[in-house]
C-alpha cells in the first residue's frame, strides 16, 4: 500500500497520524516536519493521502496544495482546521483538497470522514469535496 503523508506543524498533526494508523493499519505513515520535506516525499514517493493542518506554516499554505496536486494529481488531501470559517474552507477546497475537517469533531466523525475519503465516497458535497459542514449523519 502507498503511504500516508502527515505534514506536521504541531502536536495535533502527530496525533492525527497515529489516529489514522490505528484504523488504517496497512498504510505506512510518513511525517514531514517542513513543507520542503513534504515536497521531497511527494516528488519521490507515491502517497495515498496527505494530511495537514490549516496554516501549519503560513497563511498561504493553500497554495501548497497546488504543488502537491501538480506532483501527484490523484493524491487525496485532507485538511484539519480549528477554524470553521467557511472562507478558509472555500480557499482550500478551491485549491484542490478533498476533505476539510474541523478539530472540533468527534473521533467517530473523523473516522467516518476519513473512511469515506479513502473509499472515494462523498456526502452532499460541492464538486468532489467532503467538508465538515456538509457531512450528514445517516
Amino acid at each position: 500500500m502507498k503511504p500516508i503523508l502527515v505534514i506536521t506543524g504541531e502536536t495535533f498533526s502527530y496525533g492525527i497520524g497515529m489516529f489514522v494508523r490505528s484504523f488504517l493499519p496497512g498504510y505506512p505513515v510518513l511525517y514531514a516536519e517542513t513543507m520542503g520535506k513534504a515536497l521531497e516525499y511527494i516528488f519521490k514517493t507515491k502517497v495515498e493521502l496527505v494530511v495537514m493542518n490549516v496554516y501549519a506554516y503560513s497563511e498561504d499554505d493553500h497554495f501548497m496544495i497546488k504543488f502537491l496536486r501538480r506532483a501527484q494529481p490523484e493524491v487525496r488531501i485532507l485538511i484539519f482546521s480549528h477554524n470553521d470559517d467557511e472562507t478558509i474552507e472555500e480557499q482550500y477546497l478551491n485549491a484542490g483538497v478533498n476533505c476539510f475537517l474541523s478539530k472540533k469533531m468527534t473521533t467517530d466523525e473523523y473516522q467516518l470522514a476519513i473512511d469515506n475519503l479513502m473509499n472515494n465516497e462523498t456526502r452532499e458535497t460541492e464538486g468532489e469535496h467532503t467538508t465538515i459542514n456538509k457531512i450528514k449523519h445517516e
